[in-house]
């Protein structure tokens, strides 16, 4: 009987026919020999995980390359790679990340599937500092691969347009060129295709972010309903139904209607300086809760089914 291994998978997320030809081919290419290379890294590979999982003798087990660490509620997964990380570098850390996410992905997939708990995502690395005779503690690098929030708030009397796509092309080119960027509306669709014709020198970028636009929305719209929605799909009737614990109540600026009114202020130099600072402080803390509750939302669409 022929299954999907990791490895299959996570080809297919690049190239479905080569994953389809890995499945088709896979009895044979289990039957080949492996080299004296192939061996030696399995076995270094192997060697790596055993180091990994002596650093959590007492509270963790290993899922293949993965430490799940329960302490502080819920397990924390820890994905494992024999490859070396040099941690003064900032931009070999996110390329570090960006090509181990879907790894530790597959296997949050599998354990949320499970009915696992889990709190947080981790990438462990080899540290490229560490040297023979060192503790094991010493062997690894550990980043945190979780939701990340980026912010812009319009300056007083300044035409942002062009600084807020910019910082935006930045931004999502960090965090890579694949998957899907969700959205809750056509609003910034919208956005980005007026931006597309004011500055058409930065067209392939943004057009490039339309491909891969995903509408949460459309989808719940065609897919989902709950008595709490009240008739409505806006995102502060479907967040309460569907994830209770967040909420805007505590917030200063509660909706978007609040956050365009301030938004007004800041942008016609309404503000005081102090007023300005807690404005925009306050804004922040909503976007910030937009883009968690986003998120919150997406992962329990995943698991309805």
């Amino acid at each position: 009987m022929a299954y999907i291994t990791k490895n299959i998978f996570l080809n297919s997320y690049k190239c479905m026919r080569m994953a389809y030809f890995m499945l088709r081919d896979r009895e044979d290419y289990l039957q080949e020999e492996l080299s004296e290379y192939e061996e030696h890294i399995i076995d270094q590979g192997n060697l790596i995980g055993e180091k990994a999982r002596g650093l959590f003798t007492d509270r963790a087990v290993m899922i293949s390359e993965t430490n799940g660490d329960a302490a502080g509620g819920g397990w924390k997964l820890i994905e494992v790679k024999s490859a070396g990380c040099d941690t003064s570098d900032a931009q070999k850390i996110e390329e570090k990340k960006n090509r181990y996410s879907p790894d530790a992905a597959y296997t949050l997939m599998l354990m949320s599937a499970c009915g696992v708990e889990v709190s947080g995502v981790s990438l462990m690395a080899v540290s490229k500092d560490y040297r023979k005779g060192r503790p094991d503690g010493e062997l690894f690098v550990t980043i945190d691969i979780a939701v990340e929030h980026f912010d812009y708030i319009v300056k007083p009397d300044f035409d942002c347009r062009r600084e807020l796509i910019e910082k935006l092309i930045v931004e999502l080119d960090r965090a890579g060129d694949n998957g899907s960027i969700v959205v809750y509306s056509p609003f910034e669709n919208s956005r980005i295709g007026e931006a597309i014709k004011r500055f058409p020198d930065l067209a392939p970028q943004l057009k490039a972010i339309q491909k891969r636009i995903f509408d949460l929305l459309v989808f719940l719209k065609d897919n989902y309903y709950h008595p709490d929605f009240h008739g409505s799909y806006s995102i502060k009737k479907t967040l309460p139904a569907l994830v209770p614990d967040l909420k805007y109540d505590g917030l200063a600026v509660k909706n978007g209607g609040e956050a365009i009114v301030h938004l007004h202020k800041i942008v016609t130099g309404e503000l005081t300086p102090d007023e300005y600072q807690q404005t925009r402080a306050d804004l922040l803390a909503y976007c910030r809760l937009d883009t968690l509750a986003m998120a919150a939302l997406h992962e329990k669409l995943m698991h309805a089914g």
